[in-house]
C-alpha cells in the first residue's frame, strides 16, 4: 500500500518544478523566438514529462498545477494575450499528461533508454503528445495556421526528445539503479566539454558548412558515455547552436535568409542528431549489458564446472586443434594455457584406454551429428590416475559439413572409487553371508544356493548328484557337560575332519546347530555312501590321539549319523524335497543306533 506524500514535499516539490519550468521557458523565449512567438526548442515540455514519469501517481496533480502557473507566467511575461495564454498553457499541460499516460499510465515501467525498443516506445509517445498539444494550441489560441502548428509540434517534440531522456538517465545514474548509466565524472565533463567546444567553433562562424563536426564529437561522447552522453551531447548542441543561430551566426546562415526556414532546418538538424545518437547509445548499452551478462555467465560456468569437477572442450575437425576450459587443464594436471595437440591429448590417457578413446573420436567424426560417451583413465604428469567421463557431439555447418566436436569431460574418480569400495564391501558382506562364522564352512544360504545350481546342472547333463546330511550324536550332552565353548571347538574339529575326508569338488556346509550337509556332484549311491563313510570315520577318529583338537580340551570323541539321498529327476523337483529325503534317512540312522549311515529309499 503506497504511503501518502508528506505535506512539505507536496508543497516544495511542485514549487521547485514550477520555478524550473518558468526559468527554462523564459530562457527559451528570450534566446530564440521563432514565428508567432514560438521558441525553436521548448525545454519545459521535457522537464515536466520527466517529472511526471519520475513521480508517483498521487503527486501528478500537484506538479501539473505548479507547471500550469509557471507556463502562464512565462507566456504573459513575453506579452502573450491572456486568451492565448490559457490555450497554450492547457496544450502544454495536456501534452505532458498524454505522454505520461502512454508511457506509464497503464502500469508499464518507465523507459530507461538502454534498449532500442524502449527508445521507439518513448518516441511514439512523445510524437503523439506533441501532435495533440499542437492541435489543442491551434484551436485554443488565435494562431490556427499550419505554420504555427508545425512550429509548436517541432519545438515541443524536441524539448521532450532531448530533455526527458537526459533527466531520466541522470536520475538512474544518480540512484545507481542502472549500471549501464554509471559514468565517471571526469569522462562526462571532458566529452561533453568537447561537444561544446566543437559546436561553439562550428556555430561561431558562417563561412563553412561544418555541421558534421558536432556529430563526430557527439558520437565520441555516445560511444564512451552511452545514453547519457547521447542525450547530454544533443542538449549541448541544441543550446549552443540555437543561441548562436538566433544571433545570426553559424552555418545555418548559409542556407537561407528567412529566419523561419533557418529555425526549421535547425530543428531538423537536432532531430537527426538525436535520431543518430540515442539509438546508437541504446545499442551500445545493450552490447555492454550482454557482455556483462556473458561475463557473469562465464564466471558462473567456471564456478559450476569447478564444483562439478567438469570442463568443456572443442576440437576443430579441420585443423585438429583443441580448445579447453580451465577445468579441463586441471583435470589433466596441467597449467592453464594453450591446449595440447590432439595426439598429445590422447597420449594423456592410460595406455590401455588410448585405442578405445581414438575409436570413439573417429566414430564420432564419421557419424556426423551423432553423440558419444565413454569413460577412460587420465594419467597426470605426477602419475596420478583420474577416471573421467566424456560426453561429446558433432557440430555441423548448415550444409551438413562437419565443423567440430564439442563436449564436456567430468572427473568421476570419486564415483569410481566409491563404486569399487561398495563392490568390495558387497563382496565382503556376501562372503560373510556365505560363510559360517564358527566353522568356516559354507553357510546354509550358500549351501542351498549351490544345491539349486547343482540340481539344474545334473538335470541338464543327466549326471548323478547326491547329498548327505549328518548330525552329531548326543551333542547336547557335550554342551551340558563341557560348556558351549568346548562344544564350539568340537564343531570346528568336525568341520575340518569332514572337509579333509571329502573330495575337492564336494561342498561341506553347516545347516545350523550340529547339523551339516554335503553336496556330492557326480556321485551315485555307491560313491556317495563311500564318501559319507569316510567322513564318518574321520570325525570319529578326530577326537582321539594325534587327531584331537587342542582347543577342544578334554572333550570326548564324538560320532555322527548320516543320511544320504541321490537326486531322482522324476521325484526330486526341488532342493527342499531332496534334502527332506536325506533328512529322513538321517533320522532312520539315529533310530537304528546312531554312528551309522542310511541311504534314502
Amino acid at each position: 500500500m503506497a504511503l501518502p506524500p508528506t505535506r512539505p514535499f507536496v508543497i516544495l516539490g511542485p514549487i521547485a518544478v514550477a520555478v524550473l519550468y518558468f526559468g527554462f521557458a523564459w530562457l527559451a523565449l528570450h534566446l530564440t523566438q521563432g514565428a508567432d512567438g514560438i521558441a525553436t526548442i521548448w525545454p519545459p515540455s521535457g522537464i515536466l514529462l520527466a517529472t511526471l514519469l519520475l513521480s508517483g501517481r498521487r503527486l501528478i496533480p500537484y506538479y501539473v498545477a505548479g507547471a500550469m502557473v509557471a507556463s502562464a507566467a512565462a507566456n504573459l511575461a513575453f506579452g502573450a494575450a491572456p486568451g492565448d495564454v490559457v490555450g497554450m498553457t492547457f496544450a502544454n499541460m495536456a501534452e505532458a499528461v498524454i505522454g505520461w499516460w502512454m508511457l506509464r499510465g497503464r502500469g508499464e515501467a518507465r523507459p530507461r533508454f538502454t534498449q532500442p525498443a524502449e527508445i521507439g516506445r518513448f518516441c511514439v509517445a512523445a510524437t503523439a503528445a506533441a501532435s495533440a498539444s499542437a492541435f489543442l494550441a491551434s484551436i485554443g489560441t488565435g494562431f490556427g495556421s499550419a505554420q504555427f502548428s508545425a512550429s509548436w509540434f517541432l519545438t515541443d517534440l524536441l524539448g521532450m526528445l532531448i530533455l526527458t531522456p537526459l533527466i531520466l538517465i541522470a536520475a538512474d545514474a544518480v540512484r545507481g539503479r542502472n549500471p549501464d548509466m554509471v559514468v565517471r565524472r571526469r569522462d562526462l565533463l571532458l566529452l561533453l566539454g568537447l561537444v561544446a567546444v566543437v559546436t561553439a567553433g562550428v556555430f561561431a562562424q558562417s563561412g563553412y558548412p561544418l555541421l558534421f563536426l558536432p556529430l563526430v564529437a557527439l558520437l565520441a561522447a555516445t560511444y564512451r558515455l552511452g545514453p547519457i552522453g547521447a542525450a547530454g551531447g544533443v542538449l549541448t548542441i541544441a543550446a549552443i547552436g540555437t543561441a548562436l543561430t538566433t544571433d545570426a551566426h553559424g552555418p545555418m546562415m548559409l542556407l537561407h535568409d528567412n529566419q523561419r526556414a533557418v529555425s526549421l532546418f535547425l530543428q531538423f538538424y537536432l532531430l537527426v542528431m538525436l535520431g543518430t545518437a540515442l539509438p546508437l547509445a541504446a545499442l551500445l548499452a545493450t552490447h555492454r549489458q550482454l557482455m556483462r551478462q556473458v561475463g557473469e555467465s562465464n564466471r558462473l560456468l567456471r564456478m559450476a564446472e569447478r564444483t562439478a569437477q567438469m570442463g568443456h572442450w572443442r576440437m576443430d575437425t579441420v585443423t585438429r586443434t583443441l580448445l579447453w576450459s580451465p577445468e579441463v587443464f586441471r583435470l589433466h594436471g596441467m597449467a592453464v594455457g594453450d591446449a595440447p595437440s590432439l595426439a598429445d591429448a590422447i597420449a594423456a590417457y592410460h595406455p590401455d584406454d588410448r585405442e578405445r578413446v581414438t575409436a570413439f573420436i573417429t566414430s564420432a567424426m564419421a557419424d556426423i551429428g551423432g553423440e558419444f560417451v565413454f569413460e577412460a583413465r587420465l594419467v597426470n604428469p605426477d602419475g596420478a590416475i583420474r577416471h573421467v567421463l566424456t560426453r561429446g557431439h558433432a557440430d555441423c555447418a548448415p550444409d551438413g559439413t562437419l565443423i567440430s566436436l564439442f563436449g564436456v569431460i567430468q572427473d568421476v574418480t570419486d564415483r569410481v572409487t566409491a563404486a569399487a569400495a561398495l563392490e568390495a564391501a558387497r563382496a565382503t558382506a556376501e562372503a560373510a553371508a556365505d560363510t559360517d562364522q564358527l566353522t568356516g564352512l559354507a553357510s546354509r544360504r550358500r549351501a542351498l544356493r549351490v544345491l539349486d545350481e547343482a540340481i539344474e546342472t545334473a538335470r541338464t547333463g543327466r549326471e548323478p548328484l547326491s547329498v548327505a546330511i549328518f548330525d552329531v550324536d548326543h551333542f547336547k550332552a557335550v554342551n551340558d557337560r563341557f560348556g558351549h565353548l568346548i562344544g564350539d571347538a568340537v564343531l570346528r574339529r568336525i568341520a575340518r575332519a569332514a572337509t579333509g575326508a571329502s573330495r575337492r569338488d564336494d561342498l561341506v556346509g553347516r545347516l545350523g546347530g550340529e547339523e551339516f550337509v554335503m553336496l556330492l556332484p557326480g556321485a551315485d549311491e555307491t560313491v556317495a555312501m563311500k564318501i559319507a563313510e569316510r567322513v564318518r570315520s574321520a570325525i570319529e577318529a578326530s577326537g582321539n590321539g594325534a587327531d584331537a583338537d587342542a582347543d577342544a580340551g578334554d572333550a570326548p570323541a564324538v560320532t555322527i549319523s548320516v543320511g544320504v539321498a541321490r537326486l531322482d529327476p522324476d521325484v526330486d523337483t526341488s532342493a527342499t524335497i531332496l534334502l527332506n529325503r536325506a533328512d529322513r534317512a538321517l533320522y532312520d540312522a539315529k533310530r537304528s543306533g546312531r554312528n551309522r549311515l542310511r541311504l534314502a529309499a
